[in-house]
């Protein structure tokens, strides 16, 4: 069984921070290092989505069911891949409105969230 983590980051650099090199080859790799498996997949909203299965697959069926999304709210695509992840990874170094955002969204959701803040 492979677990899935969405990772919510700003894009390209910010201030002193390449947030694409932190994702590449820092969070990226780091739960599959740790555990010397690769039972975990990282991806991000710019990344090709990981083989959902079909526990993930369902909770983003049941989500579309009862959900509809509007212009204010986070893009749908955004809200699917949190719903069917298993948990969030939140890179916080930097004030991001839309990070923010996505926490929110997957606070309301229930999952898990590790947060990276340096």
């Amino acid at each position: 069984m492979n677990f899935i983590g969405y990772v919510s980051t700003p894009f390209g650099s910010k201030k002193s921070t390449d947030f694409t090199r932190l994702y590449t080859e820092g969070i990226f790799p780091s739960p599959n290092v740790a555990t010397g498996t690769s039972d975990v997949v990282l991806f991000r909203e710019d990344s090709t989505r990981p083989p959902w299965e079909s526990r993930h697959r369902d909770r983003i069926e049941r989500f579309r069911g009862g959900h509809h999304t509007h212009e204010y709210q986070l893009r749908e695509s955004i809200q699917e891949n949190i719903v069917g992840s298993d948990f969030l990874i939140a890179v916080l170094t930097t004030f991001n409105p839309n990070v923010m955002l996505e926490v929110g969204f997957a606070q309301a959701q229930r999952k898990h969230i590790i947060y990276v803040l340096q």
